[in-house]
């Protein structure tokens, strides 16, 4: 979804705090300089607004030519604004980049499946063995103690233990897509996990580390299982 421009609210809010003020004398300021002044104010909003919804175009994976379009923005500008045509614009760029979305999350995972050793489950989970570890595997409600090590498809790293403690939780406190993975990993072993984006943050993401309907890969080192007493 694209964010919501702050033009109209900070008109409205510039206004609102005017109108409840005590109204200062008359002021000498010539009418040309407010003028200036509101096509600043204007200009302003308009030039953040525009750098907020690239810069969301991007975050969904959409390649665009600036150039032209903040050259189509200058020639609109001019035009009454159109809802219909504003809905349509919306519904094109969030059709655009779903389908752009699911055609690189399928490639993403279809690449892990591929590789030697990989299995994947009915709901596209794939695990790889990178060193057997033994003992029972992790149970939902058990406490894992675990290095990892989180990459985002294109290869850039968004989290990583190496260097500092494992992390230590309950493993039911995950992703659903995690829980999955560890209830087939045990003490010692070393493992690969792809999640798709519904097993993992899914539509919403996670803040600005993780983009909406994102796929992410784990490597992940078993420390200890510390099984839950009831």
């Amino acid at each position: 979804m694209l964010r919501k421009s702050f033009l109209a609210a900070a008109i409205s809010l510039a206004l609102a705090t005017t109108a409840t003020a005590q109204r200062p004398a008359p002021e000498t300021t010539a009418p040309d300089s407010i003028t200036a002044a509101v096509a600043e104010f204007i200009t302003g909003n308009i030039r953040q607004g525009i750098d907020m919804v690239m810069a969301n175009v991007a975050d969904m994976g959409l390649e665009v030519d600036s150039a032209a379009v903040l050259e189509l923005v200058r020639q609109g500008i001019g035009r009454p604004v159109d809802p219909e045509a504003y809905r349509n614009a919306a519904r094109t760029i969030s059709e655009t980049a779903e389908r752009l979305s699911r055609t690189r999350e399928a490639a993403f995972l279809d690449a892990a499946a591929a590789r030697p050793g990989a299995t994947t489950d009915a709901d596209g989970l794939v695990l790889e063995t990178l060193t057997q570890g033994t003992g029972p595997t992790v149970a939902a409600a058990d406490t894992v103690v675990f290095h990892y090590k989180g990459v985002l498809p294109g290869g850039r790293v968004f989290d990583d233990t190496a260097g500092g403690e494992p992390l230590s939780t309950v493993a039911s406190g995950l992703v659903p897509g995690m829980t999955k993975g560890l209830a087939h990993m045990s003490k010692g072993g070393r493992y690969r996990l792809t999640i798709p984006s519904a097993l993992a943050y899914g539509h919403r993401g996670a803040g600005d580390v993780i983009p909406p309907d994102t796929p992410l890969e784990f490597t992940i080192e078993i420390i200890d299982i510390k099984p839950h007493i009831q």
